[in-house]
């Protein structure tokens, strides 16, 4: 791949070293101008709608090709951005139900010091709560998109970590990473996190925060 604007070379047939000559950033357009042998044309010239490669925002919009004497070849190439402003960033929040057992309720420390809930004895729940193991919990994930024009840092050393996914959403204890992946589609690069809410936080012993 042909780094525009760095120390990249092309070698002619004859070993001179000749690189790009021209490289602006103008009104959303980026013009370069590639000199290289005229047998390698097929080597240095994009297909249409190629990515500029350090900004993939911006798309190959036109081209042309002039010989020059000592059989070599001008690449005049211009790259356009393909839009004004990146997509808004979207969160979506659902929700759902589970099982948990019923140690973890935030009221079983009560009920086993009263004893009409807690036989100490047998070390079970009794009276209106005898038979009981389990109970409905809600759970809510948080799922961020993001919108980038070129490749994003990775999240993956945030999985497992406390993380509030900001939009309107606070306190970062009471949300964890649990996915995220991300993907160049056409012209953007996105990135999606997936964030797990507990009312009563997480334990920070286990927990750090990003």
């Amino acid at each position: 791949m042909i780094e525009y604007g760095s120390l990249t070379r092309v070698k002619n047939t004859e070993s001179q070293e000749l690189a790009v000559t021209n490289n602006t950033n103008f009104n959303g357009v980026y013009t370069v101008v590639l000199t290289c042998d005229w047998g390698s044309i097929g080597t240095y010239l994009p297909a249409p709608n190629s990515a500029y490669p350090s900004n993939s925002n911006y798309l190959l919009t036109n081209s042309k090709v002039e010989r020059l004497a000592g059989d070599l070849a001008k690449l005049n190439l211009t790259y356009t951005a393909q839009y004004d402003s990146l997509p808004t960033t979207t969160v979506v929040e659902q929700s759902s139900q589970e099982r948990a057992p019923i140690e973890q309720h935030p009221n079983y420390a009560t009920w086993q010091a009263d004893p009409t809930k807690w036989d100490s004895v047998n070390k079970v729940l009794i009276g209106n709560k005898a038979g009981i193991t389990d109970y409905i919990v809600g759970t809510t994930t948080v799922t961020k998109t993001e919108y980038f024009s070129s490749q994003p840092s990775s999240n993956r050393a945030n999985i497992g970590k406390l993380q509030s996914p900001g939009s309107g959403y606070s306190e970062s204890h009471g949300w964890l990473v649990i996915g995220t992946n991300r993907a160049q589609q056409g012209i953007f690069w996105v990135r999606v996190t997936t964030y797990l809410f507990s009312a009563v936080g997480f334990d920070t012993d286990i927990y750090s925060a990003v």
